[in-house]
């Protein structure tokens, strides 16, 4: 409790919520403890926990009752088929109680978030049982190439119509891509949350595994920040370009493309010409137009964090007679204008 009671404190005072995924040593027999006979006694210890400890929770943290339950008492469900069921129902209890439990200290805690591997997920898991736990499917997953991460991603997104989160991804992991340098964790940590990216209308959240101590770190045992540090600075500190697309009339031209085209990340703007775009910091190339006006394209040079109004003026494709007619006259008012 010391050393949970330290990290939440810190947490607070940075303006944040807690993710609580942590679990009983006796759930899967760490530390020498012994392990849980039953899953009752595991129901019973979280709602005591959460009872006892009404403090240490506020309103948007999650609680997370077994992180990675296929270890536990009950064994991997994919090794012991007639264990699916149970499984399954354990998922579903746990949820119950731990939201019973924070109905009775009042708090607002979202419980569930099982994270359980890619595999679990894949074939125990059901959509009625997905839907009874929150509807939401976490997974700590790791894979050799980034493009199966994302194939993966899309495949669980279609097998349960619920959102995903990853409860763990990262690199390198020396059985899957071997030891890599900090230039090669870079590329390859990059082109992960690249995937991530491309699938942020199913991604409901990421949390990177781990910040130091294994081969996947962020900081080396010195402290010293790697590589890899930098580039997930660029995706959770996003650059937002916001602005409109006119024509050189001045109209307030709807309906036009803007595209990130270096990051797969398009929008349309409003009928007032309005749009909003939101990517990772860095070098980018936008590209904006229909088929009505000519495309432009450009560079941006995107900060971390930092956001800019960028009109865009378009030339439209087709120069009719009335759009003749009033440019002469628009370049008449412009004269004048410059006259005055």
């Amino acid at each position: 409790m010391p050393v949970l009671r330290l990290w939440v404190s810190e947490a607070r005072k940075n303006g944040l919520k807690v993710w609580f995924r942590g679990n009983f040593s006796g759930w899967e027999g760490w530390f020498g403890y012994p392990q849980f006979t039953s899953v009752t006694e595991h129901h019973t210890k979280t709602k005591n926990f959460i009872t006892k400890h009404p403090e240490l929770f506020e309103a948007g943290d999650i609680f997370t009752p077994a992180p990675e339950p296929e270890n536990g008492v009950i064994g991997d469900p994919r090794f012991y088929p007639g264990n699916k069921d149970t499984f399954n129902q354990f998922l579903v209890d746990s949820y119950i109680n731990c939201s019973q439990a924070f109905a009775d200290i009042r708090k607002p805690i979202t419980c569930g978030y099982f994270s359980t591997n890619a595999d679990v997920a894949r074939e125990v898991l059901t959509r009625k049982v997905v839907k009874q736990i929150g509807n939401v499917v976490v997974i700590d997953h790791y894979t050799k190439t980034p493009e199966t991460f994302g194939r993966d991603i899309e495949y669980l997104y279609r097998q349960f119509e619920a959102p995903i989160v990853l409860g763990e991804f990262g690199a390198p992991i020396p059985d899957l891509q071997g030891d890599l340098t900090e230039e090669e964790q870079k590329r390859i940590v990059t082109s992960l949350l690249n995937q991530l990216y491309q699938h942020r209308h199913i991604v409901k959240g990421v949390n990177y595994w781990t910040f130091a101590g294994s081969s996947t770190s962020l900081y080396n045992n010195d402290g010293i920040p790697r590589q890899v540090v930098e580039e997930l600075k660029n995706y959770f500190q996003p650059f937002i370009l916001t602005g409109r697309t006119l024509s050189p009339l001045g109209d307030k031209l709807g309906s036009m493309t803007v595209l990130c085209s270096s990051c797969n990340t398009v929008t349309v703007t409003d009928a007032n010409g309005n749009y909003t775009l939101q990517f990772p910091a860095g070098r980018q190339t936008l590209v904006i137009g229909n088929e009505q006006y000519h495309y432009l394209s450009t560079t941006i040079e995107a900060s971390r964090g930092g956001s800019i109004v960028q009109d865009f003026v378009l030339s439209p494709t087709h120069l009719d007679g009335w759009y003749r007619l009033r440019e002469k006259i628009f370049q008449v008012r412009q004269k004048i204008i410059q006259f005055f």
